[in-house]
């Protein structure tokens, strides 16, 4: 990882909903989203899984007690270059927000 080959998955408040995404940097960025009220309750907790297999990074994802099985992205990433993971919130506008991690888990396989 470095400042032109990273990659972001998360909950983003965007259009007024809040979305399942994951930006990719190669670069350029790229960003897809899913609305979160399509796959599930607002209630509901949200598990994503980022596994890294060679020169490719695989994102799933899975609502309450699921296992995360549902692809959200399949992004090349440079084969060779170390990785870093980590938490994080922010809130660019406003007074902020509440949030809860629940569970954090890195495996290296």
């Amino acid at each position: 990882m470095d400042d032109k080959n990273w990659i972001k998955t998360g909950i983003e408040y965007v259009d007024g909903h809040q979305q399942l995404s994951a930006v990719v940097t190669r670069d350029v960025s790229d960003w897809n989203v899913v609305p979160l009220d399509r796959i599930t309750s607002t209630s509901a907790h949200i598990t994503v899984e980022m596994r890294r297999e060679g020169d490719h990074v695989i994102l799933r994802y899975g609502t309450t007690g699921e296992t995360p099985a549902t692809l959200l992205r399949l992004a090349y990433f440079p084969p060779g270059l170390p990785a870093q993971a980590g938490i994080m919130c922010a809130s660019p506008d406003g007074k902020g927000f509440t949030t809860r991690f629940t569970d954090l888990c890195f495996e290296a396989l």
